[in-house]
């Protein structure tokens, strides 16, 4: 990995595919994000280099890729760090950002098309145009000078989005050719849709699933309150890994870079997305052999 400058991971699998405790599990789903984080950091840096070292500007397309890529690495960043606190239950949260933006950020590598991006831009400003509607002069010469300066903003914006009013929709949601659930099933990845997004928005709005998840408890047979703070699956970190550095592979193969850190950043992610397949299938036996009971069985009252 020179090109990156990354030591290896090292996987016992004798130990991962006989294990009787999850810590295993736990240890190497944090390697993975963390390598993930850290080959997204390494494209960032190397983003806009020819061979040479010659760096250039994005056009406004690859740079809605670029703002993606940052976003993403740095939610993986956030991801990691909220699994290293036993007091964060965030990382439930983050880990449906990471995902949602890997893959809108392959959804429109897939589709390469230019309209596509100016309505992905376009659909940022359908909530400033809508305050812009319904602002009127209030009188108050601070407020009043305040909304000026807003909306002197909001017209630079536009203009530096290469849009007009007339490409703004009415209604947000509108570029994407329908639902995130379409643009997973069009990169073939719909199975995501109940792992990680479906789930996890019991994570992200609250639900009665949740709720007993992690803030309740059983005790002498009736509920109680419960603090603590659970702990990031080892299965969502093999998948946000892997759809991190399915990103990145369509990522370097699209903008520019040196030649050098694509071959090896296509050839270190497509390893490390073998890697966390085959410890996604070891995790489910070690499920199937009873690993996870004390967990699914914390409300149990006989």
């Amino acid at each position: 990995m020179a090109a990156l400058s990354l030591p290896p991971i090292s996987i016992d699998w004798d130990v991962i595919e006989t294990a009787t405790e999850r810590h295993p599990f736990d240890r190497l789903g944090w390697e993975l994000i963390a390598r993930a984080g850290q080959i997204g950091e390494r494209v960032v840096d190397s983003t806009g280099l020819d061979d040479d070292g010659n760096r250039r500007s994005l056009t406004l397309d690859e740079a809605v890729i670029g703002g993606l890529f940052v976003r993403m690495t740095k939610l993986i960043r956030g991801l990691f760090d909220a699994s290293q606190s036993d007091e964060s239950e965030v990382h439930q949260i983050v880990a449906r950002c990471v995902v949602e933006t890997a893959a809108n950020l392959r959804w429109l590598l897939l589709r390469n098309d230019p309209e596509e991006y100016k309505r992905f831009r376009a659909d940022s400003f359908v909530t400033w145009r809508k305050w812009l509607e319904t602002t009127t002069a209030t009188g108050d010469a601070k407020l009043d000078g305040i909304a000026v300066r807003m909306k002197q903003h909001i017209e630079t914006e536009l203009t530096a989005a290469g849009l007009t009013w007339a490409d703004v929709p009415k209604r947000p949601g509108s570029w994407g050719r329908g639902s995130f659930r379409q643009r997973l099933a069009d990169l073939d990845i719909e199975g995501l849709y109940l792992v990680l997004f479906a789930t996890h928005s019991y994570y992200v709005h609250g639900s009665w699933h949740e709720l007993r998840t992690f803030h309740l408890k059983t005790d002498g047979g009736g509920l109680h309150l419960d603090s603590t703070f659970g702990e990031l699956a080892p299965p969502t970190s093999y998948e946000v890994t892997i759809a991190a550095l399915q990103a990145a592979c369509d990522y370097v193969r699209a903008l520019p870079l040196p030649a050098a850190v694509v071959n090896e950043v296509v050839a270190v992610s497509e390893s490390t997305i073998d890697a966390c397949a085959r410890l996604g299938t070891a995790f489910a036996d070690y499920v199937s052999r009873g690993g996870l009971d004390p967990l699914l069985e914390r409300h149990a009252t006989s």
